[in-house]
């Protein structure tokens, strides 16, 4: 297995063949894990969900049975440990403190129209888009309220004399997160599971160039980029985001860090300096979001990259400030 997990794995693993499809469960499908599948869209209609809100917390089909579990009280014996420890129960979805006293409105009857549109003779019978009609996709502009996660990430590192030691750990909730080795990028990356409360250790060593450069993505934005060369390690360097604040720390004997943040919206500040000793930056601002460089004069390989949100669990926020969104093309506009 490329990675590893705290949390057992049963259950997680096509170890059965299925002979109601022997046509496709082919031999060589045996021992991969199942994983969640591909993610689609929910909409979560409810007078404590109001406002247009986006929730990026990991979910799956589970979720929705598990919410009935926190809501019922009954355990769902068919859920496996490992989904119960990286998708949520919906609970986050929704501001049960704001609630609204205020009745539904009434919908509409459609019975009407239906019977309308059904007697419409010669009606236009639309077909899919075909190849040479397809428009790249395109983000709306702008941000949405977004509900605030449980997740309190955060990996950290320590270059070592063969390799690169990676600590992965999870406050709040369980994470999968994924490490891609970006000098082999033609290997698939390694996945690490963690609950909530525990950490997780794994190495790296180096390739003939004595560089690395490990990319780590998890859940609702968070990313770490571990850049640099064995021979010019920063050993010392350590930071923490807690609240609605980012704490880096510089260690002493090394003057030539800089320090560089993304701007809501592109751009980013002047690379400033980064003297020895604790340097603190308030989050407010960007409702929580981060995207800070670490890198240094004297090396330009080196680089340590911290992007994320950290939630205050006491109100909402806001969907990533950082995205660069493009209007919609005037070909598409309709």
């Amino acid at each position: 297995m490329l990675g590893g997990s705290t949390v057992d794995l049963a259950g997680e693993y096509h170890l059965v063949p299925s002979r109601g499809d022997a046509d496709v469960d082919l031999p060589q499908y045996r021992g991969r894990p199942y994983g969640l599948g591909p993610r689609v869209p929910m909409y979560v209609v409810s007078p404590w969900s109001r406002g247009g809100g986006v929730n990026s917390q990991v979910f799956d089909h589970t979720s929705v049975i598990r919410f009935l579990e926190t809501r019922f009280g009954f355990h769902e014996p068919n859920i496996s440990a490992w989904r119960r420890a990286v998708c949520g129960d919906l609970t986050s979805a929704f501001d049960f403190s704001a609630a609204s006293s205020d009745p539904p409105p009434a919908l509409p009857d459609p019975r009407a129209d239906a019977r309308r549109a059904a007697a419409i003779r010669h009606q236009v019978d639309p077909q899919a888009p075909g190849s040479n009609n397809e428009r790249a996709p395109w983000q709306e502009p702008g941000v949405r309220r977004a509900r605030a996660l449980p997740y309190r990430l955060e990996v950290t590192d320590e270059v070592r004399a063969n390799g690169i030691r990676l600590r992965f750990v999870a406050q709040g909730a369980g994470a999968v997160f994924h490490v891609y080795d970006r000098r082999t990028l033609s290997q698939p990356p390694r996945r690490y599971t963690v609950a909530a409360g525990e950490q997780l250790e794994d190495e790296w060593t180096f390739g003939a160039s004595d560089i690395y450069d490990l990319w780590v993505l998890g859940p609702a934005g968070f990313h770490r980029h571990f850049v640099g060369h064995r021979d010019a390690p920063v050993a010392g360097l350590t930071w923490a985001v807690s609240g609605q604040r980012l704490t880096v720390s510089a260690p002493t004997g090394i003057d030539d860090l800089i320090v560089t943040h993304l701007l809501p919206g592109g751009g980013t500040t002047e690379p400033a300096g980064l003297s020895p000793g604790r340097h603190r930056w308030h989050l407010r601002d960007a409702m929580g979001w981060y995207d800070v460089t670490v890198s240094r004069k004297s090396d330009a390989l080196f680089r340590r990259r911290l992007a994320g949100r950290s939630d205050d669990q006491a109100r909402s926020t806001i969907s990533d400030p950082f995205v660069i969104s493009h209007p919609r093309s005037p070909e598409s506009a309709g």
